[in-house]
């Protein structure tokens, strides 16, 4: 009996259409689909570089350069990586023949951590 309480729970809560196990279809916008790409294939997470560099979705057109940084980090080293970061991103979605795609960085500096 439990078990068929729980069930009816589960159903009377989640929303009319959703799986309570989280396996509702969803597409990504094309936007969404970049950045995911972007993330996985060409982020930047190096310890010893002292900075690191990760790919977010800015609606409703704009691939977000994020880099977070510290006191140790190498400025030039850094610029240059967030410099072929923004290109990548551009010929990415250039490749794609989505030229209404923009690009933009944001730098975290060790304070706002």
């Amino acid at each position: 009996m439990r078990s068929v309480s729980l069930l009816v729970a589960v159903l009377l809560i989640a929303p009319a259409g959703s799986r309570a196990d989280g396996r509702d279809p969803y597409t990504p916008t094309k936007l969404e689909w970049l950045v995911l790409e972007l993330e996985a294939n060409s982020s930047i997470r190096d310890a010893v570089l002292h900075f690191s560099v990760h790919f977010l979705g800015k609606e409703p057109n704009t691939v977000l350069v994020e880099v977070e940084y510290d006191e140790q980090a190498n400025a030039a080293l850094m610029q240059k990586a967030i410099k072929e970061s923004k290109r990548h991103a551009l010929a990415m979605a250039r490749a794609r023949r989505w030229n209404w795609v923009k690009v933009e960085e944001m730098l975290v500096p060790p304070d706002a951590k």
